[in-house]
């Protein structure tokens, strides 16, 4: 979510996590081909100098398609907010193809591969990138000195049964990002002040040379890669198996940095407990975090935002609560936020109203009846593309919407359906979808085939004004 601010929490159903011998059968996963797949992404970056990042990127893919590829589109999305005007990322082609057209506001490009790909063979192509991190508070900015480098590097487009996805334009409001998880290694020589942080793990940090550190990254699963870096400091937990590490600028850390008037339950301290008891409660209500770590950076100018493994967010539970829920409902469970955003957004929002009822049986910034009141006069889809909440005067709509409304729904779901059936739900879904693509369609499925008899689903459906993907 790109937030500030904006999370509503509502009245919730309360539910532990039940099972029963007399579930039906699961329903068939869809089958769209999507594609390129089995992605393999190397990053090999110099960052000694401030807020410039100079290397290579290779990735290596696979062709699930029915006929050859003779080219590929890549996502520029650090070109997203600036345009081709101040490009954020210049990007040159090694080997492996050859570069033949930037579109989209330069957060796109398309590449002539060499060699026509067959189907079910593999290729690989190299890049040389030059990154610079704009001086703005942004998922993609600075904040208090450290660089966030989220949705910052190349990644491969997606080719499904609508065709190429690269004519989808950043949004500030929400998100448009739609990526494939692949196996990232990202290798990092920085200053030897430096802390770095973000997607997957670091399995080693060399020592001090010559005034550099080199670190060096695995995520296994991942959509995309986040780093965040520059003078931090760390806290953590463990929960599950996970090691859990809230970071932010050293004066966060400072006694009496957080005014306990705006952000009550601010503190690190606090905000780790939070995290903590997210992480246990959407592993047992969803599916396990089958990752090694979860990385949060905290600033009172983050906003509110997710990436693969890791967070940003402003001292405030709800904020990072959601932001954290997002981890099952896009990172793992991964959707096309620009077609469908309501998959990710609602359903982080739900899970969030749950986490909060669930520690202290209170309800902030609830969907009030006037909030709904306004929604209802839009008569707009639930399931409407991010095209469409652009094109609303304030984003008001969008956040009535896709935050409110859809939580709100998600939770009448839950109570009529019954608790440990509509968790069993939510839990099947994950489990089935984990670290692939769900569309509406597949989430409609799922819940038509664990409706029990008598729920009418298809008034659920009308009433909470969700179309089926075309």
């Amino acid at each position: 979510m790109k937030c500030m601010f904006r999370l509503l929490l509502l009245p919730a159903l309360m539910c532990g996590f039940l099972f029963s011998a007399a579930w039906p059968e699961q329903p068939e996963a869809s089958m769209i081909v999507r594609g390129p797949n089995q992605l393999r992404y190397h990053l090999n970056l110099d960052y000694t100098k401030p807020h410039v990042l100079n290397g290579t990127e290779s990735i290596s893919f696979n062709n699930p398609l029915r006929k050859p590829l003779t080219m590929v589109w890549l996502r520029l999305w650090a070109n997203g907010l600036s345009g081709c005007h101040n490009r954020m990322i210049q990007v040159r082609v090694l080997s492996g193809a050859s570069s033949s057209a930037l579109a989209t506001g330069c957060s796109a490009l398309r590449l002539k591969l060499t060699h026509a790909v067959s189907p079910g063979a593999r290729d690989l192509i190299r890049l040389q990138i030059k990154l610079r991190t704009p001086n703005r508070e942004d998922r993609f900015g600075r904040l208090h000195g450290v660089d966030i480098l989220g949705y910052a590097f190349p990644v491969m487009a997606v080719h499904d049964e609508r065709g190429w996805h690269y004519r989808e334009h950043y949004t500030n409001l929400g998100e448009s990002f739609y990526s494939l998880a692949g196996n990232w290694r990202v290798r990092v020589v920085t200053p030897r002040f430096f802390s770095l942080a973000g997607t997957g793990s670091a399995v080693s940090a060399s020592p001090i040379r010559r005034g550099h550190r080199t670190w060096n990254f695995v995520a296994p699963h991942a959509r995309d890669f986040l780093l965040f870096g520059g003078k931090m400091k760390m806290i953590s937990t463990w929960q599950d198996g996970v090691h859990i590490r809230l970071w932010g600028a050293p004066s966060y850390f400072r006694p009496g940095a957080i005014d306990p008037a705006l952000y009550p339950d601010g503190s690190p301290r606090s905000m780790l407990r939070w995290a903590k008891l997210s992480v246990k409660m959407f592993n047992r209500w969803f599916g396990h975090y089958n990752r090694p770590e979860l990385d949060l950076f905290v600033d009172t100018q983050a906003g509110g935002m997710e990436f693969p493994d890791a967070v940003t967010s402003v001292p405030w539970s709800e904020v990072l609560v959601h932001e954290i829920a997002h981890q099952w409902w896009y990172s793992m469970l991964g959707n096309d936020q620009h077609r469908s955003p309501w998959l990710d957004e609602s359903f982080a929002e739900y899970s969030t109203m749950r986490i909060i009822r669930f520690a202290n049986d209170k309800y902030v910034l609830a969907c009030t009846p006037g909030w709904l009141e306004e929604w209802n006069k839009t008569k707009l889809s639930l399931s409407a593309n991010m095209g469409v909440w652009d094109s609303r005067m304030d984003g008001m709509d969008y956040t009535r919407g896709v935050y409110c409304w859809g939580a709100v729904r998600l939770n009448e779901l839950a109570i009529q359906m019954g608790p440990a059936r509509a968790d069993y739900l939510f839990h099947d879904l994950f489990q089935r979808y984990r670290d692939r693509i769900i569309t509406t369609n597949d989430v409609l499925d799922t819940m038509r085939h664990w409706a029990p008899p008598g729920f009418d689903l298809d008034r659920w459906i009308r009433e909470s004004r969700i179309q089926p993907s075309s």
